[in-house]
């Protein structure tokens, strides 16, 4: 017989991206919330994302005690002619819990 606390699920439960244009270059980075399986934010969790588009790449960030976290610190910087970057969840991590595996992604583009 087993005494051991059932798995927390993590998930994705907001996922925002956002641009900024200078006269020679454009940034973004993104926002995301994660939860558990009762909704609750969940904090800790390292949050990585695959950068693909205008350049390839990753990004992460950990979620603080509202389950939030940004990669704003480590934007990325394209020039104008790369008109489109998309961000995709490829990892969900915190020791005692399981990532659901569901990939939330947001696309960016330069008009």
């Amino acid at each position: 017989m087993s005494n051991a606390a059932p798995a927390v699920i993590v998930h994705v439960t907001a996922l925002n991206g956002h641009g900024q244009v200078t006269n020679v270059s454009w940034s973004s980075y993104v926002d995301v919330n994660v939860a558990d399986q009762n909704g609750q934010p969940v904090s800790g969790v390292a949050v990585t994302f695959a950068v693909t588009g205008g350049t390839s790449t990753t990004r992460s960030c950990t979620t603080d005690t509202n389950g939030f976290c940004s990669t704003v610190g480590s934007k990325i910087t394209l020039p104008k002619n790369k008109k489109t970057v998309t961000y995709t969840t490829s990892n969900l991590a915190k020791a005692g819990t399981t990532w659901d595996g569901v990939q939330w992604g947001v696309t960016l583009r330069l008009r």
